[in-house]
């Protein structure tokens, strides 16, 4: 049996949230070959969006959430019933 491959890992960053900043979440993860990254809108808004993309990024990370999540979503009542179908 072959050792356990930790680039199919994700973390998602609530479980770490209280020990450390998501900058140095996206690090540490890097350093230990962890692929997978979930990170919460309210972390990704306090380290600012361009930041944390470009960490991300840069650290060969993949998104373990789909990219709709980190963006806040309109009321249904803002939403035209035009573009409903």
């Amino acid at each position: 049996m072959s050792a356990p491959d930790p680039s199919l890992l994700s973390i998602n960053t609530a479980t770490v949230r209280a020990q450390w900043p998501l900058p140095d979440i996206i690090s540490a993860l890097a350093r230990h070959g962890i692929g997978g990254i979930s990170p919460w809108r309210d972390q990704v808004a306090a380290a600012g969006l361009d930041d944390t993309a470009r960490r991300i990024r840069d650290a060969g990370h993949r998104l373990s959430v789909p990219a709709a999540s980190l963006s806040p979503c309109p009321p249904a009542s803002a939403i035209p019933s035009s573009s409903i179908r």
